[in-house]
């Protein structure tokens, strides 16, 4: 099994806050991994820190950006 899926948010991984999924290899049933649920706050979070990080990223060239 592959290791489980993290949430990045705002430059960090976490836990999802509404728990986790199996994942399941549709080819043989087997159990694939495990991924992490995003809660409403979760998203919330995620959308916040985009917002904030947007402003000092577009600021940035192509080229700098890499």
């Amino acid at each position: 099994m592959s290791a489980e899926a993290r949430l990045f948010v705002a430059g960090k991984w976490r836990e999802g806050a509404a728990g986790r999924l199996e994942k399941v290899d549709p080819a043989t049933g087997a159990a694939a991994g495990l991924v992490a649920l995003a809660s409403d706050a979760d998203v919330d979070d995620a959308l916040a820190a985009a917002a904030q990080a947007f402003g000092p990223w577009s600021a940035t060239s192509p080229h700098e950006r890499g």
